[in-house]
């Protein structure tokens, strides 16, 4: 096997090309019954490879020869050309999921004409719970400060009943979400406060751009009958304080206290918290991390409403799987 000097296997160009078919768009198309949009194909087109399915990260490692992984080299054999299906782990393997464009179309009204650039911070969290068409999860945003300390939190999602929530996009006629939290908690300055909400608010006129896009473009079937969002004027989280008299902390480090630090990111099933245990096994194992102040890790798995194999994992995260 011919090898990249740091070890990365290496094809020719020639012998890429043999195996044309077997990753050209066309048998793509032909085999999921789907026509690729024209962004999605440039995504995974080589200069050379006109209408094949590759990896634009791959580089030219020598004269002639590209780079390509091990498990690719061992199914692009000589003996494999004439094979029908595509390399087990290959894009052109049902991996063509591509990257959210970095610019859209406006969608207001005066503005059709109009192009807006899509940055990776402007697109929020809670903006993401929120354009998720399906939310098998309660999704809470939880933030705490206070003087001298940055802003920090945990991001929780709690499995809930998808008899009342799959499908359902409670926002489309009541623009605050009853499964969409955003918690303020212990001590904060007032300027976190604001930090905290502003970080949290949702860009309205981006929210339309975002949704339409996604309505025009995704092939998740959940967004194929979604109305688009004209008619919404306002979108919010449900904002919850542990106490009315919080957010009086004195401002000692301003650039210090109105940053984000880090963020953990826990999953719960139907049955977690308890009162007695929390998410932990045993109450003895909930004493011991409330005594060394440990985080609660929560991991998912399924509850008694859950049924994870009629929800499509684009549907949920549709940023992930954007087309």
């Amino acid at each position: 096997m011919e090898a990249y000097p740091n070890g990365v296997p290496s094809m020719s160009i020639e012998n890429i090309k043999q195996h044309r078919q077997r990753l050209s768009v066309q048998s793509y198309e032909e085999y999921y019954g789907i026509t690729l949009k024209e962004a999605l194909k440039k995504e995974y087109t080589v200069p050379g490879f006109e209408g094949m399915l590759l990896s634009t990260r791959s580089r030219k490692v020598s004269r002639g020869k590209y780079a390509v992984c091990k498990e690719c080299k061992c199914s692009m054999k000589k003996e494999h050309i004439n094979k029908q299906g595509p390399p087990k782990f290959s894009i052109a393997n049902g991996n063509v999921v591509g990257t959210f464009p970095t610019r859209i179309p406006c969608s207001t009204l005066g503005k059709e004409r109009q192009n807006r650039p899509i940055n990776e911070e402007d697109i929020s969290p809670v903006l993401k719970a929120f354009m998720s068409p399906v939310r098998p999860f309660g999704y809470v945003f939880q933030h705490h400060g206070g003087k001298q300390k940055c802003i920090s939190g945990h991001y929780q999602f709690f499995e809930t009943d998808q008899n009342c929530v799959t499908g359902a996009l409670n926002y489309m006629d009541k623009n605050v979400a009853n499964n969409v939290f955003v918690m303020i908690c212990g001590a904060t300055t007032p300027r976190q406060n604001e930090t905290i909400k502003a970080k949290t608010s949702v860009d309205i006129e981006l929210f339309k751009d975002i949704r339409t896009w996604f309505i025009k473009n995704s092939s998740c079937r959940a967004f194929k009958d979604e109305p688009l969002p004209s008619n919404i004027e306002e979108i919010t989280p449900t904002i919850i304080r542990d106490s009315t008299d919080a957010g009086n902390e004195e401002e000692v480090e301003p650039e210090l206290e109105n940053t984000f630090g880090g963020v953990t990111y826990a999953f719960s099933s139907a049955q977690d918290p308890v009162e007695e245990s929390s998410v932990f096994k045993t109450s003895k194992k909930f004493a011991c991390a409330m005594v060394k102040q440990s985080n609660p890790i929560l991991m998912l798995h399924g509850g008694n409403y859950a049924k994870e194999h009629e929800v499509d994992i684009e549907a949920v995260l549709p940023f992930a799987f954007p087309y």
